[in-house]
């Protein structure tokens, strides 16, 4: 239950921080209206769907080797099993499985390269 509640925690605080500044800004705006109210809530929606979801992944990304979509899909897995500890430990536990993978995968390649020499390596001229 704590869990679930924890992983809400986020969300909650960035919708509590948009619905201050959004009525922030209807009671201290010009002409305070409905339709300011829903303008300035869209814009900070939109500014935070493409920061945790576009804007991050990329740069963490970048920092540590993955792909963004690996980035997501491992907070979805790990916040899934384990919940709010898993999310800390998504993004580094799945750049060592990567980084394990890949070296796993490059001795396999040498060691295939190794018992099948290619045809003209072989021969002399």
């Amino acid at each position: 239950m704590i869990t679930f509640a924890r992983s809400f925690d986020s969300s909650f605080d960035q919708l509590i921080a948009s619905l201050v500044v959004s009525l922030s800004v209807v009671q201290f705006g010009d002409a305070p209206s409905l339709q300011g109210l829903i303008t300035v809530g869209a814009i900070i929606l939109v500014l935070h769907v493409t920061e945790v979801y576009f804007i991050s992944p990329r740069i963490i990304g970048k920092k540590v080797g993955l792909h963004p979509v690996i980035i997501i899909l491992s907070l979805f897995i790990f916040a899934r099993l384990i919940g709010f500890f898993g999310l800390l430990i998504a993004v580094p536990s799945t750049a060592v499985l990567t980084f394990l993978l890949r070296q796993w995968i490059g001795k396999v390649e040498q060691s295939v390269e190794e018992d099948n020499p290619p045809a003209d390596a072989g021969e002399s001229a």
